[in-house]
């Protein structure tokens, strides 16, 4: 990759280093600092030269140690800040070099990153419990604004004759050109032959909208048909459309962060992927990968609240057909993803 990117040196590269690394400042490394070391505490925690003694200590609060700089990972909007720092930044620049694909879901790598702490009586009086389903839009939520401020800003559209190919869906050019007519046709109004903005996790946002802000619903989703109609457009009529959404969106975090994410509105989460799988709003792989996580994160959270209910018991036999709907991004279909999805509830009438 560093030779495909004309880089020297990718253990020198400040290009790689900003996230394969704690890439500080000269001035801040101490004498045991070696960037060799990876992403360690202080990578993700932040400098640790006025917090370390005092977490340590048998005194230390978690209120203390925020106060001399300690990182609040524990909160849910700053951590969906940072992880997407790294995980929102892959430009196509660096997709052509032979950087793996970047997917996102806050909830689902917070369950794959191995837990260096305790979940226990102590760790929840001092921060907190942090419900996976609300992890989960919240990171959604984070995600789209991120991504949205990159559109707004027509600098950050990139320069030249193409703009950044990162914020499109990788697979409306990286697919086959023949698909059976039924397969291609389903599904939001698709732009062949043009990039269509990655949207799938503004899908996820208007369905967990409808759970929460069913006020805000409509209009992110129209937004979110509005701005995947505009990348067919100008630069300048797509920054204007992510502008509108995005409002609606930063409208929305608020309430995702106060909303309690109940075990019926787990329930009501599930039905309406089902209902917006079967309805053709899972047409490319991008946005199926997104509904499949949604869904593992809302079982997980049930499994650990105790939750019996019968929406819940079908989504856990469920997963396992939308794992292998999903197996393979070459082989994706969707038919065979809105199938597994009937799963999930009974098909609309």
């Amino acid at each position: 990759m560093a030779s495909n990117l004309g880089l020297e040196n990718a253990t020198t590269a400040a290009l790689c280093l900003d996230c394969h690394a704690d890439n500080a400042a000269m001035t801040e490394r101490g004498p045991q600092f070696d960037t060799a070391d990876g992403v360690g505490c202080e990578r993700c925690h932040g400098g640790a030269a006025r917090w370390l003694g005092p977490h340590v200590s048998d005194t230390a609060t978690h209120r203390g140690n925020i106060e001399a700089g300690l990182y609040p990972t524990a909160e849910p909007i700053a951590r969906a800040r940072l992880c997407i720092s790294c995980h929102q930044r892959v430009d196509h620049r660096l997709y052509g070099a032979g950087h793996p694909r970047i997917t996102f879901e806050l909830d689902t790598y917070t369950a794959n990153q191995p837990a260096h702490f305790r979940n226990d009586a102590d760790y929840k009086l001092r921060k907190g419990t942090i419900n996976g389903v609300k992890l989960w839009a919240i990171g959604q939520a984070v995600a789209a604004i991120t991504m949205l401020d990159t559109i707004s800003d027509f600098e950050g559209l990139g320069e030249g004759l193409l703009p950044e190919l990162a914020l499109f869906d990788c697979h409306s050019c990286h697919r086959r050109t023949a698909r059976p007519e039924e397969e291609a046709m389903q599904g939001p109004r698709v732009y062949r032959a043009l990039p269509t903005v990655n949207d799938s996790g503004l899908i996820m946002l208007g369905i967990a909208a409808e759970a929460v802000a069913p006020d805000l619903a409509p209009g992110i989703r129209a937004e979110t048909g509005a701005l995947r109609d505009a990348a067919a457009g100008t630069r300048a009529g797509l920054a204007a459309s992510a502008r509108r959404l995005n409002e609606l969106v930063q409208a929305l975090l608020p309430r995702l962060a106060e909303n309690a994410f109940t075990a019926n509105e787990q329930t009501l989460l599930l039905q309406a992927i089902s209902r917006r799988g079967q309805e053709g709003a899972f047409h490319d792989f991008a946005d199926a990968e997104q509904a499949v996580m949604a869904v593992a994160s809302i079982v997980a959270a049930s499994r650990l609240e105790g939750s019996g209910d019968t929406t819940v018991q079908a989504a856990v036999r469920a997963l396992d057909s939308l794992y292998e709907a999903t197996r393979t991004q070459d082989d994706y279909r969707p038919s065979a993803f809105q199938q597994a999805l009937r799963q999930l509830a009974p098909a609309p009438r």
